[in-house]
């Protein structure tokens, strides 16, 4: 086939170029910690050796807040991307 019999997509493009979205999204969210099970909150407690300065546990999930509670939640940021056509507009 030469260039001449070849159809152009460039009609095509300039019509639905409009409707293609590009999408970035970024913040932030607290996410709850979970509860530490029963058996590790003897050694990983507020008052355990394991949390305590100078421990390679001290910053750890289990030391964060200690007890059975957990810390109540740390920020956490988020980054999404994405694309898309827009089929209709009106809905």
């Amino acid at each position: 086939m030469t260039a001449q019999q070849m159809p152009s997509l460039a009609p095509m493009l300039e019509k639905v170029m409009p409707s293609v979205v590009s999408i970035n999204v970024e913040g932030s969210t607290t996410v709850n910690t979970p509860r530490m099970p029963r058996n590790f909150q003897q050694f990983f407690g507020d008052d355990s050796p394991f949390c305590q300065d100078g421990s390679p546990f001290q910053n750890s999930p289990f030391c964060q807040g200690g007890g059975s509670g957990g810390n109540g939640g740390q920020q956490q940021k988020f980054m999404a991307l994405g694309s898309g056509v827009i089929i209709d507009a009106a809905n």
